[in-house]
């Protein structure tokens, strides 16, 4: 250790060993004397406080809220539960896998399930319409009129 790590570590030894002295010779103790309070005394005051504040502050809005609390639901509200032509729609476009992405000049190509599309192409026979390639993601134009993103596979 080179002399000023010495000096740094003795003055913070010392400050342990001063501190510690100073607590257990020091007459200061915590203050133990407490105000003659029953527990029963205090339970019924917190009651009678809680008695007070339901008595005046429920609405009818409130009393009806809190009797319908305990009911089960039937559904979940917060449940998505997407339509089946959406979800029709979903699966269709997620058949389609995106792989590759080719621009040459003024030209781009998307690779979609081993073959390759412009847009404006119809992918498959009866299938959607390629509208917007990216080289991210494709833009495709589902039956219905409903436009559906189509990720480059590896890129999620």
């Amino acid at each position: 250790m080179v002399r000023r790590e010495k000096i740094i570590v003795g003055l913070a030894m010392f400050a342990v060993l001063g501190y510690g002295g100073y607590y257990s010779v020091s007459s200061v103790k915590p203050d133990t004397e407490r105000p003659d309070v029953k527990k029963d005394d205090a339970a019924e005051f917190i009651n009678s406080i809680v008695k007070e504040l339901i008595r005046g502050s429920l609405s009818a809005s409130d009393r009806y809220i809190i009797r319908k609390s305990g009911h089960v639901w039937g559904e979940d509200p917060f449940e998505n539960k997407p339509s089946a032509a959406l979800a029709a729609a979903a699966l269709s476009a997620r058949a389609h896998i995106y792989s590759g992405f080719l621009s040459m000049n003024s030209k781009c190509i998307a690779v979609i399930d081993g073959a390759e599309y412009e847009a404006g192409e119809q992918i498959g026979e009866s299938g959607p319409v390629l509208k917007r390639i990216f080289s991210t993601h494709v833009i495709i134009g589902m039956p219905g009129g409903k436009d559906h993103m189509i990720p480059l596979e590896g890129s999620e």
